[in-house]
């Protein structure tokens, strides 16, 4: 079996599209989001890469999309 890379994102305000989790933890693991929950339900992986994000805001899966047209021409 293979180590997975998992990267921890904590003290996080997680915005999903059925809550707002205050104090969450997103959890990826090879590049995958694999768990976003409180602090408190997450068992955090061994060997994790830890980032601190301080209460900032963390959109799991939000795909900003927002682009401009060719002058309203039908260029894409």
């Amino acid at each position: 079996m293979t180590e997975r890379n998992h990267l921890v994102f904590k003290n996080a305000r997680i915005i999903t599209p059925m809550r707002v989790i205050d104090n969450g933890i997103l959890v990826a693991s090879d590049g995958k989001i694999s768990y976003v929950d409180p602090e408190d339900e997450i068992k955090v992986p061994e060997n994790a890469r830890i980032i601190d994000v301080a209460g900032k805001y963390l959109a799991p899966g939000f795909i900003d999309i927002h682009l401009h047209g060719g002058g309203g021409a039908d260029t894409m």
